[in-house]
């Protein structure tokens, strides 16, 4: 038998087990000390929820989004591909005005203390975030990047 071969089990005990600093990107503090899971089991659990168990998606989300309530940053990258999946199963189900609100934060593009917004131009789920978007009838704004924006967004 595998231990934690059951990912919701593992993602338990990482969670229980994991004690981090995270760097806040928000302008209210300094970092703070939390017990959140660790990457790959809520990589893992995304992607789980990602083929359709929609139970389990909305456990996922429940989880990733109440980092944010714990004092994660909520621009964190993992937190807003949870938001942006959340509201894909919304707009499927006919809950556009819900999936509209999920998606606010992922679109925005308020620069953080370190000048520059949650997720650059060119990065993926901004990218996803806008077609859904415009699915939606939601106006989105454009700009290019720059060369130094472009760089950092391609080792996501």
């Amino acid at each position: 038998m595998t231990l934690f071969a059951d990912p919701a089990r593992r993602y338990a005990a990482s969670a229980a087990q994991t004690c981090a600093v995270l760097p806040s990107s928000a302008p209210c503090g300094p970092p703070k000390a939390l017990s959140v899971p660790d990457p790959v089991s809520t990589m893992d659990e995304l992607s789980v929820a990602r083929l359709g168990d929609t139970q389990r998606a909305a456990q996922c989300f429940r989880s990733v989004t109440g980092l944010a309530a714990a004092g994660v940053d909520p621009c964190h990258p993992v937190i807003l591909t949870a938001r942006c999946d959340e509201a894909e199963r919304r707009t499927a189900v006919g809950d556009t005005r819900q999936a509209a609100r999920l998606l606010a934060p992922v679109l925005d593009r308020t620069l953080l203390v370190h000048g520059r917004p949650a997720l650059g131009e060119a990065h993926p789920l901004l990218t996803r975030a806008r077609t859904l978007a415009e699915r939606l009838g939601i106006t989105v704004p454009y700009t290019l990047p720059g060369l130094d924006e472009a760089s950092l967004d391609l080792d996501v």
